[in-house]
């Protein structure tokens, strides 16, 4: 609507009556509603600026989001990966014709009517089926190898009984020097510290199982507490160090020893990022755990 006023701004003729309420000028010249468009201009770009920025981060913790559910998916993969391996090599060498004899043999021992049929029988089983045992990688607590204070649940669980420092309990059979080995250890229990991994038997042997100072080298032991410590028998600067992960009551750990890079891998299960790598220089090297303190109980997974 034209007006034959002047714009007191601008010195121009009013040509537009803004009749909105809400503005406190009401006319405006040419030259007004040009500054009032290109306002209006930065204000929508700067809208659209703010909705592309919110779009985009939203974008981003989405991709973040299927990237973990990736990496989970990559270690679910691994695992079963090891799993299948596993069971192929026990497909492989089963003899059918081992498993017919045991069960003659048991028919034979149930023949036998004496008060010690039944132990009998359970020593002739272990012992025949060894073999077979150490072809499917399952391990279990050595009921020889371990200091006194330690009591076995069962073959693949075991508890520290007596009020004894730094035990330990060495897990059977020898470790493979030609292929990897890996063995899953379950913390059913923890008072106040326990330490897995691996140890050379004929030093640890001396020590009747017990260690009594980690600050020293030739303990015979290469480990990982679960205060984060590691211990390694022959090189300082893996011993008595802070520098691996903690871990605590119902995790599990995994731990790898691969002779082929004379290398002992330490791994919370389904956690890579906490994982520490040890160079390591021995033979005859067994799985271990360490416990401290009554109740301590630590379990194989033999999965």
């Amino acid at each position: 609507m034209q007006q034959n006023i002047t714009c007191p701004n601008h010195g121009k003729q009013i040509e537009y009556l803004n009749l909105h309420a809400e503005q406190k000028i009401n006319l405006f010249c040419a030259e007004c509603m040009k500054t009032l468009n290109d306002t209006n201009s930065a204000v929508k770009i700067d809208k659209i600026r703010d909705c592309v920025v919110n779009e985009l981060k939203s974008v981003k913790l989405q991709q973040e989001k299927y990237q973990n559910n990736i990496t989970i998916i990559q270690n679910l993969l691994i695992s079963l990966k090891e799993r299948e391996q596993q069971l192929s090599k026990v497909i492989d060498n089963i003899d059918i014709y081992q498993f017919q004899n045991i069960q003659d043999d048991i028919i034979k021992f149930y023949c036998i009517s004496n008060g010690n049929t039944q132990k009998k029988l359970e020593n002739y089983f272990y012992q025949d089926t060894k073999p077979i045992d150490q072809l499917q990688k399952m391990f279990y607590f050595s009921q020889e190898y371990k200091n006194d204070s330690i009591v076995l649940m069962n073959n693949f669980t075991m508890q520290q009984n007596k009020l004894i420092m730094n035990s330990l309990a060495v897990i059977e059979p020898e470790l493979d020097q030609f292929q990897k080995s890996s063995i899953y250890l379950k913390i059913n229990h923890l008072c106040q510290s326990i330490a897995v991994g691996f140890c050379e038997l004929e030093i640890i042997k001396q020590q009747k199982y017990q260690i009594n100072n980690w600050n020293s080298l030739g303990h015979g032991c290469y480990l990982i507490s679960s205060g984060g410590y590691i211990y390694n028998q022959k090189d300082w600067k893996f011993n008595f160090k802070k520098n691996g992960f903690c871990f605590n009551k119902n995790q599990i750990i995994k731990i790898c020893y691969d002779p082929l890079n004379s290398l002992i891998i330490f791994e919370k299960f389904n956690d890579s990022k906490s994982q520490i790598q040890m160079k390591i220089d021995a033979q005859n090297l067994y799985a271990c755990v360490y416990v401290s303190k009554p109740k301590d109980e630590i379990e194989i997974l033999n999965f």
